[in-house]
């Protein structure tokens, strides 16, 4: 099956919204720690590997 969600969509959204739900139950104590009024930066990695992959050769 192919995939329907773009990787570039998915981080988006996922730094979107834990950043909203950090700043609402946290917002004292992350104010001083911020660049500027950003939680998060453009940047992300993503990295894959093959089915074979054990947990042990990803962890090495």
């Amino acid at each position: 099956m192919s995939p329907t969600v773009r990787i570039s969509d998915l981080v988006r959204t996922l730094k979107s919204v834990s950043s909203r739900k950090i700043r609402q139950e946290f917002s004292q104590q992350i104010r001083y720690y911020l660049w500027g009024k950003k939680f998060w930066t453009r940047s992300y990695c993503v990295i894959s590997v093959g089915d074979g992959a054990s947990t042990q050769v990803i962890e090495s």
